[in-house]
């Protein structure tokens, strides 16, 4: 019991470089994660011919995650992609030049995105956004996987409903995990639909990736998850406390996730490069990815990308200090608009 009990603290300790810190989470907000549980009853599948009369339990979730978003009609429902039934919100504004597919990364899920929804609607952008499997709203274990191919399939599903059912062109700008999966996909299929794409905080390699193997090699013969603890990965403390209680973030780090993620960076090191032109958008003090170890090994699978540095910015750029995610939304608006201006 002595041994596994060590084995235990070391096993959180060294994966606490990876996937968090040093600050431990506050208690989940009660009333809200009880809301939820009326929500996923409320939920039917997605739908887009008339917009939805919604619940009063699906308003205060709105609310809750900022997801009431002015001048935009606002579908919410669920797909099916695989053994998965995912959530997906879909925004669509009077006037609109394009659309454009969210992906979350690692423990977020669509309410991580409230900022770059207004303003992409603002920007006259339709928006579909939607849950990963084993996030939010969305079914499977809570912040688990066993092969990332899973999460491609996802976006594989969601890229045909967006070119079925909303207005071209269309774009995807994706955040750290949910980077790898678009990586993935474009390396793979080279989908011909997707106009531009912009990558935030790439997840490639952690910060910590040798320690954290070492720890999981050692720990998994004893454990299938370990607590999550909560890096300072914005400089916007409101983002952080709000973290901490929000019912939709896991509170544990499931080592099959961590299995997965490392077959996942062993097999796209054999992808053949492809020519796209692709944004990528850093943080200079994000210290959740080895983003300088990231952008050599993309700058090498996608020898045209394009990368914007965000001084001060941390990982979590889309929910940075107001002056920094401001940074972050205009390099995403400046990199999208600019494909009206090429030759079709």
């Amino acid at each position: 019991m002595k041994i596994k009990t060590r084995v235990y603290f070391n096993l959180v300790g060294l994966l606490m470089v990876s996937v968090g810190d040093v600050s431990h989470g506050k208690g989940i907000d009660v009333r809200m994660q009880r809301c939820i549980e009326k929500v996923k009853q409320d939920l039917g599948p997605l739908c887009l011919e008339a917009p939805p009369i919604y619940s009063d339990a699906l308003h205060d979730f709105f609310d809750y995650y900022g997801l009431n978003v002015e001048g935009a009609d606002h579908f919410m429902g669920t797909f099916v992609s695989g053994p998965y039934t995912n959530v997906a919100h879909i925004f669509i504004p009077p006037e609109c030049r394009g659309t454009v597919l969210l992906v979350h990364g690692y423990y977020d899920h669509s309410g991580g995105w409230q900022h770059v929804i207004r303003h992409l609607v603002k920007e006259k952008y339709t928006v579909a956004v939607y849950d990963q499997p084993g996030h939010g709203l969305s079914s499977g274990a809570r912040a688990s996987i066993t092969d990332f191919s899973q999460y491609v399939t996802v976006v594989k599903d969601v890229m045909e409903i967006c070119a079925r059912e909303l207005v071209g062109p269309y774009h995807v700008v994706a955040h750290s995990a949910g980077c790898s999966a678009v990586i993935d996909h474009i390396l793979d299929a080279d989908d011909a639909r997707i106009d531009r794409i912009v990558l935030i905080a790439p997840l490639i390699r952690s910060v910590a990736w040798t320690v954290s193997g070492v720890g999981n090699f050692i720990g998994g013969a004893f454990f299938e998850r370990v607590p999550r603890t909560f890096r300072k990965n914005s400089s916007d403390n409101a983002y952080m406390e709000f973290v901490k209680e929000d019912p939709l973030h896991a509170r544990y780090v499931p080592l099959k996730w961590v299995d997965a993620h490392r077959d996942w960076c062993k097999s796209i090191t054999g992808a053949n490069p492809s020519e796209r032109g692709i944004k990528i958008i850093q943080g200079g003090e994000d210290s959740t990815v080895a983003w300088e170890y990231n952008l050599k090994f993309l700058e090498q699978k996608f020898p045209q990308l394009d990368v914007s540095m965000v001084r001060g910015g941390g990982h979590q750029l889309i929910n940075e200090s107001k002056s920094l995610r401001q940074q972050t939304l205009d390099i995403i608006t400046q990199w999208l608009n600019a494909s009206e201006l090429e030759p079709k």
